[in-house]
Parts: C-alpha cells; structure tokens; sequence
C-alpha cells in the first residue's frame, strides 16, 4: 500500500503542469562611484570640505522575492585612524538604487559591505563589498603626504590631549597637527603635484603643518628647531620661524634653506626667491643670497642680506 502511494505522488509531480516550491536565489552588486564635495559647503576649498561617496546596487532574485531588504554596514578610516563605523538596513526600492557614504575628511577611505535578504524566504546574498578613497587635494588646503622618515617623527593626536602618535611613511599630516622631528631624524613631506612641493625638516625640531592653496596661497609651516630644506612657489604657506615669515615668491617653485639659532635664523636662497615678512625691514632674497635675522627681546628681528 505504501509502495503504491509514494508512486502516485511520483506520477503527479511528473503530470504536465505540476511545480515544486524553490526558494529565490537572490543576488547583489555594488561598486563604488566618483566622491563629490559637500554641495553646501561652497566657502571652503576641496582639501577642507566634507565628502560624499555615492555606492550604486543593483539587488534582484529569482523567483521574484516581493521584499527585499539590504543590510549594509560601513567604516571610515583616515590616516590610519578609524574614524567612524555604521551598519543599518532598509527595504530595496528598486532593482537598481544607490546608497551614500559621508566622509569628514578628503583623504578618507572607506569599506562598504551589504547582503540582500528575501523577507519572505530569509535567503540572502552573497557579500557584496567595496572599498574607495577620497583624493586628498593637497593641492587645495589639503593634507600633505609623509614622501620619507629616516629615524622618529610624531604628531598630535586630535583624539587624545597631550599625546602623540608615530608618523610613517605614506602618512597624511593636516594644517590641524602638531609636529615633532626626533634627534638625527629626518622628516620629509611632499607633494610632486602641487608643483614640486617639498619640506624636508631635519631634527630635532618641533613643527606645525601648514599647507598649500592654488587659488591663494596655503598656511605657513613652523619650526623652532633643527633646519628645514624646502621648496614651493607662491601658493605654498611658507615658513613662520620665531615669528619671520619666509614665503617664496613666483610661478615657478622656490628652493631654500633655513636653519634657526637661538636668536637668530638664516635664510639662504638657493633657486628663485623668498620674501621675509613681520621682520625690520621686509626684504626680498634672492638666488645666492643670505639673510641673517636676528631677534632679541623686542620685536619685530632685525634682517639683514648679504650678496
């Protein structure tokens, strides 16, 4: 009797018309897309704007599933830091929609990973993940790259008062950080697309990071300490040391040399030329010049040029 059923059952799954239930086998891409600038923050340049990181989906199942669900999750990380972690889900509008990632900082990187699940059925996706980055425009009041550290560099920690954290190479420094250049160490930053950009600062010396703006000209560096090797034209920031201000001057990038005392600095121009602001009286130095700048008690120092 047994036997006779279970070949009845056999010969209607195979009459014509007859189906089996399977489960939809859902499927889910993604890939990241160009980052765009904070649409309402028009003031700021690019290196000092919010980023958004659009993500294109595209979610389907076979059979239909009548309610798909995306859960996605991402994290947000910049110069070696994590910075912001996230996961959330919400119902698929569509086969083909978008989701977006905010970023604080041009430099970021960013991981995004999602699934999409059949409501009905729990059946899910293979992971779909994405990693992108945002540029750092250097070149527009951006963070600048550590290019080479021989011996021990540090900088602030924004996160932490009073602490510091070791720099390495491929590092970004912002105009944000203080800056610390151990004994016989050396500190290089660079910047090969805005125009050669170079500061190569040898200890021990402590610094802050100032930057580089094409449409104007960056924040000035400081030191106060050690000897610093640099290169830059009129959009680079400059030096502030001991309170002169060294800024080149021209279209074409500047190289020079300083190397403070304890009451004094010297500038010494090897290509182009630099001006030396907030000093008696302002002077312009040229190539295969010297200027000596001498700062007592009372300000602003004295500069003097020697040809």
């Amino acid at each position: 009797m047994a036997r006779a059923l279970a070949l009845g059952a056999l010969i209607a799954l195979a009459a014509p018309g007859a189906t089996t239930a399977r489960h939809a086998a859902v499927s889910l891409s993604a890939r990241a897309l160009a980052p765009t600038p904070d649409p309402e923050d028009t003031f700021n340049p690019l290196g000092r704007r919010g980023w958004d990181v659009p993500i294109s989906l595209e979610a389907s199942a076979d059979p239909s599933c009548d309610s798909l669900v995306l859960r996605y999750a991402y994290r947000v990380s910049f110069d070696r830091r994590l910075v912001e972690t996230y996961s959330g889900s919400y119902d698929v509008p569509g086969p083909h929609f978008s989701d977006q990632v905010s970023v604080r900082d041009a430099g970021s990187k960013i991981r995004y990973t999602a699934v999409a699940v059949c409501a009905a059925t729990g059946e899910s996706s293979p992971t779909a993940s994405v990693a992108a980055s945002v540029p750092p425009h250097t070149c527009d009041d951006g963070p600048i790259r550590v290019a080479a550290l021989r011996g021990r560099a540090w900088r602030e920690d924004l996160d932490v008062m009073n602490k510091l954290r070791p720099l390495r190479r491929g590092d970004f420094v912002v105009d944000a950080y203080a800056l610390k250049v151990g004994a016989r160490s050396r500190l290089v930053l660079a910047a090969p697309e805005c125009d050669r950009l170079l500061y190569r600062i040898d200890g021990p010396a402590p610094a802050a990071t100032g930057s580089y703006h094409r449409r104007g000209r960056g924040d000035s560096f400081a030191i106060d300490g050690g000897s610093v090797h640099a290169r830059g034209d009129r959009h680079a920031g400059g030096i502030d040391v001991r309170g002169a201000w060294v800024e080149p001057l021209g279209e074409r990038p500047s190289t020079y040399d300083l190397r403070p005392a304890r009451r004094s600095v010297r500038v010494r121009v090897l290509r182009g030329s630099v001006r030396i602001r907030n000093v008696r009286p302002r002077i312009v130095v040229l190539a295969g010049e010297e200027a000596l700048v001498r700062c007592g008690k009372r300000r602003p120092c004295v500069a003097t040029v020697s040809r």
